[in-house]
C-alpha cells in the first residue's frame, strides 16, 4: 500500500509538470533558443543593407506588430495614442556591435500620451557578448546613463533589466528587460519608450511576447524571406 501511495504522489507530480509546461520553476519550459537563432540568422543573411548598415523590412520577424501590441497590452496599461502610434521595422547588419532586428511602435506626439510608455520596442540579438551588460553601457554610449536591476533567470535564459536616461538630445529614455540565452546565442528584448516606464512593466510586457517572438523567428529558420 505504502508502494502505491508513493506511485501515485509521482504520477500527481508528473501531471502538474506537464501541466505547467515544463520543470522551470522560473516560467516554466523553456524556449527554443536554437530554433530563434537560427530564424534571426536567416533574417539578416537575407537583408540587404545600405551604406549605413541599415535595412527597412517590410514585415516583422517577431511578429506582427498589431498582436505584439495586443499582448503588451493586455499585460500592462498603455495609453491609447501608442497604439494609433506609428510603426517601424528595420535590420542592422553586424559590425562594431551585433546584428539585429526590431520593430517599434511610437507616438510622434509624446504629449497625447496622458500616462505610460510612449513607445514599444521588441528587439532580437545574434551573438550577443557574454558581458551582456557591458555590452548595453556601449550601445548607451556616452549620451544616456544607465542603471541596471538584478538580472532573473526566465525560460531557459536570463534577463538582464535596466533604465536609461537621456543625458543628451541622441539618448535615449525608458527601461529595458532582455532575455540572453548564452548557449543559443541569442537576446530577446523588449523596451518601453519615455519616462514613466518602470522595470517592473517591462519585465511583465517581456513575459507577454517573449513566446511569440521567439516562435515567429522559429518559423524563419531555413526559410527564404
Amino acid at each position: 500500500m505504502i508502494i502505491g501511495a508513493v506511485a501515485v504522489v509521482v504520477l500527481i507530480i508528473v501531471v502538474l509538470v506537464v501541466a505547467l509546461g515544463g520543470s522551470d520553476s522560473s516560467g516554466g519550459s523553456s524556449l527554443n533558443g536554437k530554433a530563434a537563432h537560427d530564424g534571426l540568422r536567416t533574417v539578416l543573411a537575407d537583408s540587404t543593407f545600405d551604406e549605413d548598415g541599415n535595412d527597412d523590412l517590410r514585415v516583422c520577424p517577431l511578429g506582427d506588430l498589431d498582436d505584439l501590441h495586443a499582448a503588451v497590452a493586455k499585460a500592462i496599461d498603455l495609453d491609447p495614442a501608442v497604439g494609433e502610434g506609428t510603426d517601424d521595422r528595420s535590420a542592422r547588419e553586424e559590425g562594431d556591435l551585433p546584428g539585429f532586428v526590431s520593430c517599434q511602435r511610437f507616438t510622434e506626439d509624446e504629449s497625447k500620451v496622458d500616462k505610460g510608455p510612449t513607445s514599444i520596442f521588441f528587439q532580437a540579438v545574434l551573438d550577443p557578448p557574454r558581458d551582456y551588460e557591458g555590452y548595453i553601457t556601449d550601445f548607451a554610449g556616452d549620451v544616456t546613463d544607465v542603471n541596471f536591476d538584478d538580472t532573473v533567470e526566465y525560460k531557459g535564459g536570463t534577463v538582464h533589466m535596466f533604465c536609461a536616461t537621456a543625458s543628451e538630445d541622441a539618448g535615449f529614455t525608458g527601461c529595458d528587460a532582455d532575455w540572453v540565452d548564452t548557449t543559443n546565442k541569442i537576446a530577446l528584448n523588449m523596451f518601453l519608450g519615455g519616462g514613466d516606464a518602470s522595470s517592473e512593466d517591462t519585465f511583465t510586457a517581456l513575459k507577454a511576447v517573449l513566446p511569440m517572438m521567439a516562435a515567429s523567428l522559429a518559423e524563419l529558420a531555413g526559410n527564404e524571406s
